[in-house]
């Protein structure tokens, strides 16, 4: 393939300055061949070499508080449908365990193209700090590594750059669907405006990008499904310095009590994106409570699908941007299709991957 694209270049270049009696003075026929050749190598890094049509998502796993085969009260959990949410999009994913060294975290971290955060309930753990930090550091070096952080995850993120606890607590805005109070900055945003010839995406347009900003935020058929007794108030976001100067507020909500909080973020500088709330459930969780009814209020009508998998489209798109390869004789850097799954924390989550 190379070879063909070089000789085609060869030859539209040639034809080009063979009809231009001016530009044939100033150019020889050898430099000719290597303007072309230079620009066929360029075009092949361009649409090669900063595109990874394969990229690997390392998600943080979660202590499993319940009983599972296997495990003696040691293993941990990630709800499958983060699993199932990434490879709609063209992902494969792998476990990193919470409570990882930082060595076995840089281990894997060279290993992936992409960091998600889950939901739960579980403190921070130092490796997952790690990971950011390895992120940005990553960033900073030229190197593009994208993150994701949904509900805890998104307060794990919160917490990491802000140096410490910022969250308020007694939200009361679990188990509800609500729509975005999308801010300003959400049009011009990476995550939710245009995309126009980025690697590793398809074009978003002008008319697309309304229209998925207008799903987010339709009162009539809310997308954004939430779970979370903690959060921060806007105020309280932009009061702190180092979150304010960090990321952009993308959109906001009001719990039930019209208590308000930050719902939707995205860091200024580094491809790192943050969601208090679940877009993942809206296209895999359909757990039943005993009476027959949903366990959740979990928004799964065709509008709610396409908001849920525009992002996760969004996040791997930026995942294709990193190139990173996994050591496949890694036993640490298996695959989620090498652990059991299990219906033991169901109906919460109606699959879950078991990693002992």
């Amino acid at each position: 393939m190379r070879r063909n694209l070089m000789v085609e270049a060869l030859s539209l270049i040639s034809s080009i300055f063979c009809r231009s009696t001016s530009l044939v003075h100033f150019f020889t026929m050898k430099t000719v061949k290597a303007a072309a050749l230079s620009s066929a190598l360029g075009l092949l890094a361009a649409t090669h070499a900063t595109t990874n049509n394969r990229p690997i998502i390392g998600i943080y796993s979660a202590p499993l508080e319940q009983h599972a085969p296997g495990c003696d009260g040691g293993c941990d959990y990630v709800a499958a449908s983060y699993v199932k949410w990434l490879e709609s999009a063209g992902a494969e994913s792998l476990p990193i365990r919470y409570n990882s060294s930082d060595d076995e975290v840089e281990a894997i971290f060279a290993q992936i193209n992409g960091l998600l955060l889950p939901g739960g309930g579980a403190g921070l753990p130092s490796g997952a700090k790690h990971a950011v930090e390895l992120a940005i550091e990553a960033n900073d070096n030229g190197t593009y590594f994208p993150v994701w952080g949904t509900c805890l995850g998104f307060e794990w993120l919160l917490e990491i750059v802000a140096g410490g606890n910022v969250l308020d607590t007694g939200f009361d805005s679990e188990n509800i669907s609500l729509p975005l109070n999308l801010t300003a900055t959400a049009a011009t945003s990476r995550l939710l405006g245009t995309i126009s010839s980025v690697p590793g995406h398809r074009d978003r347009s002008d008319a697309s990008a309304t229209a998925l900003r207008a799903d987010l935020s339709n009162n009539d058929n809310p997308p954004a499904m939430n779970n979370h007794q903690a959060g921060i108030t806007p105020h309280d976001f932009v009061s702190h310095e180092k979150l304010d100067s960090f990321f952009n507020v993308l959109s906001t909500n009001k719990d039930r009590k019209d208590k308000e909080f930050v719902s939707m973020i995205e860091a200024q500088k580094y491809p790192i994106y943050g969601s208090q709330w679940h877009p993942e459930k809206n296209n895999f969780e359909w757990g039943m409570s005993h009476d027959g009814t949903p366990y959740e209020a979990i928004n799964h009508s065709p509008e709610a699908v396409y908001c849920s998998q525009s992002l996760v489209n969004f996040f791997v798109g930026e995942a294709r941007r990193n190139t990173h390869s996994r050591e496949v004789s890694d036993p640490s850097a298996k695959l989620f299709w090498d652990y059991a799954i299990s219906q033991v924390k169901s109906p919460e989550f109606q699959q879950s991957y078991i990693i002992p």
